[in-house]
């Protein structure tokens, strides 16, 4: 080591050594320090940096920071290694290895908020290699777009506005049609299930739908069914009807009895009135013809009486064999253009994406593109079905399955919103708290399968068997409560606290960090969107240009993650 570096002061006892010092000077910053304390720092800095220790003639010239600097002579000096207050972790790391100092000896105080930074940037990455991924693909339609010829051009442009609704004009138009498209047809979804848009079925849906065997329900559901049974019977009971009236228009004559003797008197007024008659005078005669008269009524009345069961007794065991569908009604029909409507332009869209995709792999492992192939899929299929047997849009058969798979129809929602920030975060957050929320729900289904267990145990009747105090157990540890099963003994009431307790504490855990995940991606988020803004703020150059200087920042940055 050069002697004019080294110097000496005065000791304070002439038994002691001389303290040699030497300077250093870390970017500006001059440390006067021990010979001894710069031989252990110098001893710990790696080969590879060492060549960037300048000697000058009086000093030792390194171009480092000064506070990372602070923080290690103090290391050195016997003190803790802490964070400076004005240093980013990640530069901070970068002197702990070019001064070859271990990570692990940070103090508690400052390990965790530096173990915390890079465990963000870990979880940065996740948005930012979907994001860049993302921008190199649309940068690539724009070069297309701009710079190829013929169909590829066509391909790439007709992709843009399908794709990008801050494309151009055209994109945005296309991009307010599939809104309101997506709106509608999930209206008609919605809508169809309410009564105040359901309507009773007509003459010709329950004439389609019985079929052959219409006739026998016809009666039920047509407004002249009762007079055309009315006159049937009329018309049956004439023979009878008439002819009792030409007995009691004829005063007191004998064709009385001989008529009452025709119809189903049965000889009792007739066996009883002969010897009368003909033993007493006709005075006699007369109030036993009243007999006959209010006994031809009666006579009469019962017949009426037993013919209007004969007749009502076919509707009675109809209506004990007929049974109206559960679902006996229809949606209006402008609900039905409508969706036939929406599933046209849905299938004219799907047609034309698959012309002009660009990328038809790419497109084939696309989660949108097969929610629209299900959709239209299950709509074609419901309207064949339903065409071919009619009977089965109004019974639980098969059919019902596929009306419940309709619900597809509302992920086309995330077409819509794929290209705002915030739904993408979300998606980001939970994609980087998988792990958690997995943990979170191992914990509780252990948990659930305890108290369920312990409760079913305690002894009280609310909770007849193991399988069905799952329900409470979750709606208790998920703090929802719904009241419908509670525990009454003490000992049920005991394990309802314990439970209700332990799913707060778990929840409070492990959701804070999915909070956290989400609040970071958010703000990066906007951090980033505002950068790429004031990148791109007040420079008169093309589209393409701006696109072209971006891919290659881009693809740099692609590479290295």
């Amino acid at each position: 080591m050069n002697k004019s570096l080294i110097r000496t002061d005065e000791p304070v006892s002439p038994t002691k050594e001389r303290l040699k010092t030497i300077i250093l000077n870390i970017s500006g910053t001059r440390y006067e320090v021990s010979e001894n304390t710069w031989t252990s720092i110098k001893k710990n800095i790696p080969v590879k940096f060492r060549e960037n220790l300048h000697q000058l003639d009086t000093e030792i010239y390194i171009e480092r920071h000064p506070a990372a600097f602070q923080s290690i002579l103090y290391y050195e000096q016997g003190g803790e290694l802490h964070l400076p207050s004005d240093l980013c972790p990640s530069s901070f790391k970068k002197e702990l290895e070019f001064w070859g100092v271990d990570e692990v000896c940070l103090a508690k105080c400052c390990f965790t908020k530096y173990i915390a930074y890079f465990d963000d940037s870990e979880v940065l990455k996740i948005l930012e290699f979907d994001e860049n991924k993302a921008r190199a693909e649309k940068l690539k339609l724009m070069n297309m777009s701009a710079s190829a010829r013929g169909w590829r051009r066509l391909q790439g442009r007709m992709w843009l506005i399908l794709n990008e609704p801050f494309y151009s004009k055209m994109a945005k138009v296309y991009f307010i049609f599939s809104a309101i498209l997506i709106t509608v047809s999930l209206f008609a979804l919605i809508a169809g299930t309410h009564h105040s848009f359901q309507r009773p079925l007509n003459i010709k849906e329950w004439q389609i739908y019985y079929g052959d065997e219409w006739y026998k329900y016809k009666s039920y559901f047509l407004g002249n069914s009762e007079p055309e049974s009315t006159a049937e019977l009329e018309e049956t009971s004439e023979p009878e009807s008439t002819a009792e009236p030409e007995v009691t228009s004829e005063p007191e004559s004998t064709a009385e009895p001989e008529v009452t003797s025709e119809p189903e008197s049965t000889a009792e007024p007739e066996v009883t009135s002969e010897p009368e008659s003909t033993a007493e005078p006709e005075v006699t005669s007369e109030p036993t013809a009243e007999p006959e008269v209010t006994s031809e009524p009666e006579s009469t009345a019962e017949p009426e009486v037993i013919s209007e069961p004969e007749v009502t007794s076919e509707p009675a065991s109809e209506e004990n064999e007929f049974a109206a569908p559960e679902n006996a009604f229809a949606r209006y029909f402008f609900l039905d253009i409508l969706e036939f409507t929406c599933i046209a332009l849905f299938t004219l869209d799907l047609i034309v994406r698959l012309i002009f995709c660009p990328f038809r792999f790419q497109l084939i492992f696309s989660f949108l593109h097969w929610v629209d192939v299900f959709a239209l899929a299950v709509m074609y299929l419901k309207y064949t079905i339903e065409t071919i047997f009619p009977k089965e849009k109004y019974e639980a058969s098969v059919l019902d399955i596929l009306h419940c798979l309709q619900i597809v129809r509302i992920f086309r929602l995330f077409r819509l919103v794929k290209n705002f920030i915030g739904f993408r975060v979300l998606l980001y957050a939970f994609k980087a708290s998988f792990k958690e929320l997995m943990l979170m729900s191992l914990f509780l289904f252990v948990a659930m399968l305890v108290f369920s267990t312990f409760v079913f145990f305690s002894g009280d009747d609310n909770f007849p068997n193991i399988p069905d105090s799952f329900w409470w157990a979750i709606v208790t540890m998920t703090t929802v409560g719904y009241g419908d099963v509670v525990p009454k003994t003490t000992l049920s009431k005991t394990v309802g606290v314990f439970c209700a307790i332990s799913g707060v504490c778990l929840i409070a855990v492990i959701i804070p960090i999915f909070v956290n995940n989400f609040m970071l991606f958010y703000t990066y988020s906007k951090v980033w969107g505002k950068r790429a803004e004031k990148q791109h703020r007040d420079k008169p150059v093309k589209i393409t240009q701006v696109l072209a200087v971006d891919a290659i920042k881009n693809n740099l940055n692609y590479k290295r993650y």
